[in-house]
């Protein structure tokens, strides 16, 4: 096991309590690992690709419908770059050992990465569902207001509205810190997340919990989705 990431053998019960039984099978985890670092060197590098070929076409003059899409396409190649650099932090534990018995998070490296993992976790699952609707917002606006189009899509408002999902969803992915729940690692999903059950000892508290910061962000976003292709589908 390398000793950055996971725990010594004989690490205490506490500092594992927040983990179920979980049977350790080393040569699953570490293909699973070498996997995910493939993925991830593939999704940086293809998202980069991405970042720069939409950055070159938003300097020539094109539409404003696809100028938005462009835009809105950049960010999301921007937090699938992000999100593939967690998986970076995933494949390290898998191929370290640290399922066996958890990180040590007593290492303040492995304590930073595993909270900075843990936010851009949150944070880029829900701004990539985000920028997805508002690419589909724009398809909507150009089919259903084809006349209000060039007045409705300007690059001031993509921008604003980009800026303002971004700022939404860190506050969200941020919002745990103010009650108390720190971001820790699991060993069935092998990635930190929130564990409220230090914190929120009542059933309802910890739905009220899920359904702002989860159920709200996620399920939201695809809500408008099948909402703007059904009339886009009836204008057709």
């Amino acid at each position: 096991m390398d000793p950055t990431f996971a725990l010594p053998v004989n690490a205490s019960d506490a500092s594992v309590s927040n983990n179920l039984e979980y049977s350790y099978n080393p040569g699953l985890d570490k293909a699973l690992g070498s996997t995910l670092l493939i993925f991830s060197a593939l999704g940086i590098s293809f998202n980069l690709i991405v970042l720069f070929a939409v950055r070159a076409v938003t300097k020539r003059n094109c539409s404003k419908a696809r100028l938005a899409s462009s835009l809105f396409i950049f960010n999301l190649s921007l937090s699938d770059v992000l999100y593939s650099g967690v998986l970076v932090f995933s494949a390290a534990t898998l191929l370290s050992g640290a399922r066996a018995s958890g990180i040590n998070e007593d290492n303040l490296l492995v304590f930073v990465l595993c909270n900075l993992t843990g936010v851009l976790f949150n944070l880029t699952v829900r701004s990539s569902l985000w920028f997805l609707t508002m690419l589909t917002l724009v398809r909507y606006i150009v089919v259903i207001h084809p006349l209000r189009a060039p007045h409705l899509i300007t690059k001031y408002r993509v921008k604003v509205t980009a800026a303002i999902i971004w700022s939404v969803l860190l506050l969200l992915a941020l919002a745990p810190y103010t009650v108390g729940v720190q971001y820790r690692y699991s060993r069935h999903v092998a990635v930190c997340i929130w564990f409220m059950e230090d914190k929120f000892t009542l059933i309802k508290e910890r739905i009220c919990f899920h359904f702002f910061l989860i159920v709200v962000p996620i399920f939201v976003p695809g809500i408008l989705v099948i909402a703007f292709y059904l009339q886009i589908v009836y204008k057709v």
